[in-house]
C-alpha cells in the first residue's frame, strides 16, 4: 500500500489526531506492544504541537498586522491634519518644513514599476484584503493556499477593501490564504506584483 500523509497543515493535524485515536484500537490487532502504541501516539502529539505552535504565531502575526493597520491609519490621519495646519502657520518656512520632513517631492507615475500595497485580516466570515491603488484605476487580486504554486484570479476591484468570503476548501479545517495584486490602468494589468500577504482563515 502507498504511503499517505496529507500535504496541508490543517489536514495533517486531523490526520495525526485520527492516528492517535485509532492506533489504540487497531494496535493490539496488528500485534503492537503497548509501548509501541504509546510511542506512535507520542510522535503524533509532538508533530501536532509543532504544527499548532506555528498556527498560533501566524494568528498572532495576522492580529498584530491588523492592529498596526488600524492604528497607523488613525494616527497618520491625525498627524496629516496637524501638519497641514502647521504649513499655514505664519512662522513656517520652507527650511523648517524640509527639516521636519513634512513636505514631499512629486514623483512621476511609472506604470512599469508601480507596485500596489496590500494588507489583509480576518473580518467576520471572510478575509478583508485592503489595498492602495495609487494612480491606477484598481487592482487585480489573486490568491492561493500556502504550499500551492499556482495563483487563482479572484477579482478586479476599484475600491479598497476587497472581501474574500469563499468557504474553507475543507470544512472545519483552517487554511492559510496568500494574496497578491497588480495595478490596472485602462483595463490593462501593469507594473510589479505586490508583496505576498498571508492570512490564516478558520471559517
Amino acid at each position: 500500500m502507498p504511503d499517505f500523509i496529507p500535504r496541508r497543515w490543517g489536514d495533517r493535524v486531523n490526520w495525526l489526531n485520527n492516528v492517535t485515536t485509532k492506533i489504540a484500537t487497531h494496535g493490539p490487532t496488528l500485534g503492537l506492544a503497548a509501548a509501541k502504541v504509546t510511542e506512535i501516539q507520542n510522535r503524533c502529539t509532538t508533530a501536532t504541537t509543532a504544527i499548532q505552535a506555528v498556527t498560533t504565531k501566524e494568528n498572532e502575526l495576522d492580529s498584530a498586522i491588523a492592529g498596526r493597520t488600524t492604528t497607523i491609519d488613525a494616527e497618520f490621519s491625525a498627524l496629516r491634519t496637524e501638519f497641514n495646519s502647521l504649513k499655514t502657520n505664519s512662522a513656517m518656512t520652507p527650511a523648517i518644513a524640509t527639516d521636519l520632513q513634512i513636505v514631499g517631492t512629486t514623483t512621476a507615475f511609472d506604470p512599469n514599476t508601480f507596485k500596489p500595497e496590500l494588507s489583509g485580516s480576518v473580518v467576520g466570515g471572510g478575509v478583508e484584503v485592503r489595498f492602495k491603488k495609487g494612480q491606477t484605476g484598481g487592482v487585480n487580486i489573486s490568491t492561493r493556499l500556502r504550499g500551492q504554486t499556482a495563483w487563482t484570479f479572484l477579482a478586479r476591484d476599484t475600491n479598497s477593501p476587497y472581501l474574500d468570503n469563499r468557504p474553507l476548501a475543507v470544512p472545519g479545517t483552517p487554511e492559510v490564504r496568500e494574496y497578491l495584486a497588480y495595478g490596472v490602468v485602462d483595463d490593462q494589468q501593469i507594473g510589479l506584483p505586490s508583496d505576498i500577504v498571508s492570512v490564516t482563515f478558520a471559517g
